[in-house]
């Protein structure tokens, strides 16, 4: 039996909640007297490093939207798309769905055409899902062929892995059907095979620059594994946030990256540290974002 879409949607919900729950459960059982100490490792040179990754991070991750945008005829300059990127990006953050692509949305649709900029947020989702899906086949192997983790747990992970992206890949398609065949035809407009290379190309870059930011956390607080493998758990938990089970990764992230720690003897506690230390530093990238879309808040009539 087929779920309806009304189905899907509240079994969203009702997961988005129990992965709230979860990560309240997470926090409550704690031993707060080991995970205080690993936030004060973190020295002043590795917080700005992060921060430049991100923003270095975002500004490419602009640059590939302002090229897409482009395609469709819409010229916006940097400063306004990279206001209007974390008003998304905080929208993302305190909503329940994928609220942060309606703020970015709404920021342009005052003098842009509603459909090209929804087709441009689509485009750059796809571009992301399919460089994600790409280093994690790069990181599965370097595990597998250069890295001595159990074969076991290799499948589990590779099993893990795949239902991921099958879930995610059936219940998008589910939920916006309709959507995505009417705008497969706004789409041919804006995609060219040069555009296609230079945004993956973008993509890749800014997911390392992004995702370096796990490696740059680890170092400062002393965790003894490689960079490679810090960045590709980052990789993959980046891949388990695709799934559209919680509130911007709340308690999803947490829990892969205890798991994914884990398979280093990083005890759970300092795990769920080094997560909180990577969401914190995310959040306080997004501050101006804050600012902005209370200085201009969504008007609904």
């Amino acid at each position: 039996m087929i779920l309806s879409k009304k189905s899907i949607k509240v079994i969203v919900l009702l997961l988005k909640i129990a992965t709230v729950i979860l990560f309240a459960i997470l926090l409550l059982k704690a031993d707060w007297e080991t995970c205080i100490p690993v936030f004060s490792k973190l020295s002043l040179f590795n917080i700005l490093l992060c921060f430049l990754l991100f923003y270095t991070g975002y500004f490419v991750k602009i640059t590939r939207w302002r090229n897409i945008l482009k395609g469709y005829e819409i010229h916006e300059n940097y400063f306004t798309l990279f206001k209007v990127f974390l008003i998304g990006g905080y929208l993302g953050l305190i909503s329940p769905g994928k609220i942060g692509d309606f703020g970015r949305l709404y920021y342009l649709n005052n003098k842009n055409d509603s459909n090209a900029i929804l087709s441009s947020l689509i485009i750059d989702r796809i571009n992301d899902l399919i460089v994600l899906v790409l280093l994690g086949g790069i990181g599965f192997y370097y595990l597998l062929t250069f890295h001595k983790i159990p074969l076991q747990i290799n499948l589990a992970t590779i099993i893990i892995f795949i239902v991921i992206i099958t879930v995610f890949t059936i219940v998008i398609y589910l939920l916006f059907k309709n959507k995505i065949l009417h705008f497969l035809s706004i789409f041919k407009s804006g995609i060219s095979f040069y555009n296609t290379i230079f945004q993956l190309t973008a993509t890749i870059l800014a997911m390392i620059l992004l995702y370096s930011t796990f490696i740059v956390v680890a170092n400062g607080i002393g965790f003894e594994i490689p960079l490679l493998d810090m960045f590709f758990i980052g990789v993959f938990s980046g891949i388990i946030n695709l799934l559209p089970i919680s509130i911007h990764g709340i308690g999803v992230r947490e829990i892969s990256l205890i798991y994914l720690l884990s398979l280093y003897q990083i005890v759970s506690d300092i795990a769920l540290a080094y997560s909180l230390i990577i969401f914190g530093l995310q959040i306080m990238t997004l501050l101006p974002g804050v600012y902005w879309f209370y200085k201009n808040p969504i008007k609904v009539n």
